[in-house]
């Protein structure tokens, strides 16, 4: 009996030292196996960087191409993508970038001003949705050069496409040239279709923006306030008031394809005297400051003021008062300039940024032709 015990006790020990034998076995087996198939930590980060890494640079032979359909009139714009945030921009502008418009890169800024109906009677919002258009349209015309003071840019393949909307009636878009904020033309949504049509101004310069609507129509009306019968005394009976506004865009809807065509006969004296009223409210309040508080406290009164003679002689000044603002950066001594007439001499670049928001950029010693 004791014998049996024993042989019993030995048998276990044996076993016992089996099973601990086969699970340190095993366990060292897992490890070299988890060791082989798992990388450590510092690895994986590395991997997953060089991952993202990738993921934002262009292969190389792609960034080739885009440069070469990119051609040589890329003024001012970046010539390589920079990350996925510049990609996701260029994708956000599209058709608005120039795509299809062979080697020239067009860019078209697009800002919407809400004037309403005219039975709306929010005017102190209205004048506020005024003073941000105002200052959208500044900031699509060229960067900030000194304090608040914008000079425009001086890529000439940019455009600014102003939509008003006025209510329940619909839309016009003005047409300007960024880098000298001329008007170009008007465009207008063809009745019941998605078409566009561009009623260009007469010996206006399209360039590269031939092509980019659907119908193009060449009108007998010039660009210069001569032909808009708008110079200098007859601005001077020039109202300035919300339903003013109102009137000159509505009057632009009126034109349709085949308007101005030979023999038409159409009478356009109320075209020409829509489109100078928003030239002045659009185009020339960008440039000017005081111009724009001006139609803003209107707005916000809702009076029609005459535009003051301050404002009128300044429309003819802008050239000077641009030559002004960079000869005066440049040279504190810089001979001072009157903007009109009536105006007490400008000194200093403080005095002139209390009336100029926008100077036109010339380059040095050149004439950028900012009058008209």
């Amino acid at each position: 009996m004791t014998q049996n015990a024993t042989d019993d006790r030995s048998r276990l020990r044996r076993r016992w030292a089996i099973l601990t034998a086969c699970v340190v076995a095993l366990a060292v087996i897992s490890t070299t196996v988890y060791a082989q198939t798992k990388p450590d930590d510092k690895e994986d980060d590395k991997a997953a960087v060089t991952t993202h890494g990738a993921a934002n640079k262009l292969p190389e032979g792609a960034k080739k191409k885009g440069n070469e359909k990119r051609g040589k009139h890329d003024h001012g714009h970046k010539g390589e993508h920079q990350g996925d945030k510049d990609k996701s921009k260029e994708k956000d502008k599209g058709k608005d970038q120039g795509e299809g418009s062979g080697n020239n890169l067009v860019d078209i800024r697009h800002v919407t001003w809400n004037l309403g109906s005219p039975s709306e009677a929010w005017y102190a919002d209205n004048a506020r949705v005024y003073d941000r258009m105002i200052n959208t349209l500044r900031a699509a015309a060229g960067p900030i050069y000194r304090q608040d003071m914008r000079i425009t840019t001086q890529d000439r393949h940019r455009y600014i496409q102003l939509n008003i909307n006025i209510g329940d009636a619909g839309s016009v878009g003005l047409l300007f040239q960024a880098h000298n904020m001329y008007l170009l033309g008007w465009v207008l949504d063809e009745p019941f279709t998605s078409n566009q049509t561009l009623f260009a101004l007469r010996n206006t310069d399209l360039g590269d923006l031939r092509g980019r609507y659907d119908r193009t129509e060449d009108t007998r009306i010039g660009e210069d306030y001569g032909s808009l019968n708008m110079t200098a005394p007859s601005r001077e009976r020039l109202t300035l008031g919300r339903h003013v506004l109102i009137d000159a865009a509505a009057a632009l809807q009126s034109a349709r394809p085949g308007f101005f065509a030979p023999g038409s006969g159409i009478d356009d004296s109320d075209l020409r005297r829509a489109l100078g009223t928003l030239i002045v409210a659009t185009a020339e309040a960008a440039r000017f400051s005081t111009l724009s508080r001006q139609i803003t406290d209107a707005i916000e009164s809702g009076s029609n003021p005459r535009l003051t003679q301050q404002n009128n002689e300044l429309i003819n000044n802008w050239n000077d008062g641009s030559r002004f603002a960079l000869d005066i950066t440049r040279n504190h001594q810089a001979n001072p300039v009157r903007l009109g007439n009536h105006a007490s001499w400008t000194r200093t670049f403080a005095e002139l940024a209390a009336v100029l928001a926008l100077a036109h950029y010339l380059p040095p010693g050149g004439k950028g032709g900012g009058t008209r």
